[in-house]
């Protein structure tokens, strides 16, 4: 028989215990509304970035910024689906397996693939597995790899995020969930930033040639120099025109008239770096925009355009007075106060300068 020493001795032992048991469940109560309150503080602010990137590239760069900057990650890659069901284009891939190609190529008979791409779940890879059994856009140096897709909610998957981390078993079921959620938001910002880059397009392509319209041109002309001005840079300008195209259109017929359009687009963008800006300035004139080139170089550029041109065939075999020519004209900005409209002029007056010279030339504004 237990004495009353002995009983109040167990009493205080089980009052103990329970507050220690209490305790316990409030701390863990307590992170767990800690890992809440960051959940919900990175959904807040991924909501925020993602509303504040405007242009196509902003938003990209945002979300690479986000991931990097709130999560310990050693790789990450955001992949877009494209029209074909089996290539995905890389939006931007960074870190220690960062992919350097534009596109990746996805095999559906692969598992992994299929759960991703089809079944629309999440891959976890620990670092466990069969390296040879993982997808090679996926695989790389890092062991922890978190592929999470990015899903409408008309249940279209539009792209993939991956995170990666070089040691195994890296991410916790927690750590998963939260980034889960975060995709989910990406998803709902990514499904309209695509529809938006879509109409955008559209009001800014030119519908013949599949080349930036003169909408377009105004807008990038616009901030092109202001950047040139604030950075002490130079700028060009070539305005181009095909010589007696109304006369060529009337004698040929406009059906052949679009054809030559479009083919001179594809000359003329084969011809030009990434960074120039081909426009259809409306008709047969054409307008490149040269961030920071010199007027001697935009002379140059002007003159392998015309060159090009007058030895390419644009209406099957070549037939006596049926070559197609173009004229040039040239206007750089160099540090002085020029207004858009001056540079735009000069150009123009040295284009109009080169057709009273007999045309298929390139002339310098002055």
């Amino acid at each position: 028989m237990e004495g009353y020493a002995e009983i109040k001795e167990k009493g205080k032992n089980e009052k103990s215990t329970g507050a220690v048991n209490v305790n316990a469940n409030i701390d863990a109560l307590n992170r767990k509304l800690q890992d809440r309150i960051k959940e919900l503080e990175l959904l807040v602010q991924i909501s925020y970035v993602l509303n504040n990137a405007y242009e196509w590239s902003d938003f990209v760069e945002s979300v690479r910024h986000f991931f990097l900057a709130h999560f310990n990650i050693d790789g990450f890659a955001l992949l877009l689906k494209t029209e074909a069901k089996n290539v995905f284009r890389i939006l931007s891939s960074v870190g220690k397996d960062a992919l350097r190609e534009k596109t990746a190529p996805i095999d559906l008979n692969n598992l992994y693939v299929q759960k991703l791409i089809l079944k629309k779940e999440i891959i976890y890879i620990t670092g466990n597995e069969e390296k040879s059994n993982i997808p090679s856009v996926l695989n790389g140096q890092c062991s922890s790899i978190l592929a999470i897709p990015a899903i409408s909610r008309s249940s279209r998957i539009l792209g993939v995020v991956c995170l990666k981390r070089l040691e195994k078993q890296a991410f916790s079921a927690q750590e998963i969930e939260t980034i889960r959620q975060i995709v989910t938001q990406i998803a709902v910002m990514l499904d309209k930033a695509i529809i938006y880059k879509k109409a955008r397009e559209l009001a800014f392509t030119d519908e013949l040639t599949g080349i930036f319209n003169r909408r377009y041109f105004n807008q990038r002309y616009s901030r092109e120099l202001g950047r040139a001005k604030r950075y002490k840079r130079t700028l060009s300008i070539l305005m181009i025109d095909i010589d007696h195209f109304k006369r060529f259109n009337d004698t040929m017929g406009h059906l052949v008239g679009d054809d030559v359009l479009r083919k001179m687009a594809r000359v003329f963008e084969s011809n030009l770096r990434k960074a120039d800006i081909l426009c259809r300035y409306g008709g047969e004139e054409f307008v490149v925009i040269l961030p920071e080139i010199s007027l001697k170089q935009a002379l140059h550029v002007g003159e392998k355009l015309r060159k090009t041109t007058e030895s390419s065939q644009f209406i099957g075999e070549k037939k006596a007075g049926k070559e197609i020519t173009i004229s040039v004209g040239v206007a750089s900005y160099s540090g002085n106060n020029s207004y858009l409209e001056e540079i735009l002029s000069k150009a123009d007056k040295a284009l109009y300068e080169a057709k009273q010279k007999g045309r298929n030339r390139v002339v310098a504004g002055k």
